[in-house]
């Protein structure tokens, strides 16, 4: 009933962060590339520091692999999270807006309709008024969604 307002707010969501699978599969591959460099950094550090020679020689080279591994992954997260937070506000801003359009006659009835009959009565009224309305307005855009695609 409420998927469209639920793809608004993940679509608002995603303009926002410009987070998506993406860019947290390639966080997650820089952090532990990171952790892995610092490893292997700490390792040759050591080997360094006790043997001096060819031991060194491989903890510094792995190190460095495992850095630059974690830098190309940072730099395609940025570019990722930037993409999809673009996409993101370009499909927010195609789609219809979930608000329903309200003219300013009808709320000055509706107040002058609450202060006559009083607000603890007209809130459950209201509430029910309001999930009909929008349970009715995604039945008939399942029904719209449903006659073209047997018209296609």
């Amino acid at each position: 009933m409420f998927s469209g307002m639920i793809r608004q707010a993940r679509l608002r969501l995603q303009a926002e962060t410009g987070l998506g699978t993406g860019v947290v599969a390639w966080s997650l591959i820089a952090a532990i590339s990171a952790a892995t460099a610092f490893l292997f950094l700490c390792v040759a550090a050591f080997v360094w520091i006790a043997d001096r020679y060819d031991a060194f020689t491989a903890g510094l080279s792995l190190g460095i692999v495992f850095l630059l591994v974690t830098f190309v992954a940072t730099i395609i997260c940025i570019h990722m999270s930037k993409r999809t937070a673009e996409m993101a506000r370009v499909a927010a801003a195609a789609s219809p807006q979930s608000a329903l359009p309200l003219d300013p006659r009808l709320i000055a009835v509706g107040l002058e309709i609450g202060r006559a009959i009083g607000l603890r009565r007209l809130i459950p009224v209201a509430a029910v008024g309001l999930l009909a309305a929008l349970g009715g307005r995604e039945w008939f855009a399942q029904a719209n969604r449903k006659s073209r695609q047997q018209n296609s």
